[in-house]
């Protein structure tokens, strides 16, 4: 788990990488327990949503659905932390993992 916290550090201080991220504690007005990405530029092609459940995946055209999902990700982006607040956070599980490390 180090290793993996390391890696998203790392990545959060480059310039092209933008690294967002939702504490546990934070109340989100969204259902999202399921995955879900938006895409926008399709060349050919209507916005699509593509929905990860469980058992499959579901991909939609109909404007309302996409709709709603864009919704639920500005929601959820608008609820991450990014920048030195994601820093600080990152710095504080790792600190809490070293800790627990250093109990056994």
């Amino acid at each position: 788990m180090l290793a993996q916290l390391d890696r998203i550090t790392a990545l959060a201080s480059m310039d092209t990488v933008l690294i967002r991220i939702i504490p546990l504690d934070t109340e989100v007005a969204v259902w999202h327990e399921h995955g879900f990405a938006v895409f926008e530029d399709r060349p050919d092609d209507d916005p699509a949503a593509t929905v990860e459940t469980q058992t499959s995946q579901l991909t939609t055209t109909d404007p309302v659905e996409v709709a709603f999902y864009r919704e639920a990700f500005t929601r959820l982006r608008d609820a991450a932390l990014h920048g030195p607040d994601a820093e600080a956070l990152l710095r504080r599980i790792r600190e809490g993992l070293l800790r627990a490390q250093s109990e056994r």
